[in-house]
């Protein structure tokens, strides 16, 4: 059960695994408390996360429709670059039906940080 949501959180992105494994097999954490913290800034993948955060906030038409990729469940159309940008840094996966979350990893932290924009 817990492998399974690992895969759904992390969306089986290689380095993310890796990152994973080297603190597991370190005993730095083990799988519950990893995803527990998987989307904080005390999780082992807070780095990660940073780095597209300030992504982000310096380029606001990204943050804007990143925002809006994360209210939605289903995909959305964007301008070619910009979904070409936020595939570019791994935040979205690019459907038939347009972009989507591109794992779940984002959502929780994404949702916390950009929240004026998702409002």
């Amino acid at each position: 059960h817990q492998t399974r949501q690992f895969m759904k959180v992390i969306g089986g992105q290689p380095t993310l695994v890796n990152i994973a494994f080297y603190h597991l097999k370190q005993e730095k954490t083990n799988l519950e408390n990893l995803l527990k913290e998987a989307s904080t800034e005390r999780g082992i993948y807070r780095h990660h996360l940073r780095e597209r955060l300030d992504c982000l906030e310096k380029n606001s038409d990204l943050g804007k429709a990143f925002a809006i990729v994360l209210r939605e469940q289903t995909g959305i159309n964007l301008s070619p670059t910009v979904a070409y940008k936020l595939e570019s840094i791994g935040l979205v996966k690019l459907t038939p039906d347009g972009a989507i979350l591109s794992r779940e990893l984002y959502r929780p932290y994404f949702s916390q940080y950009l929240g004026d924009i998702i409002s």
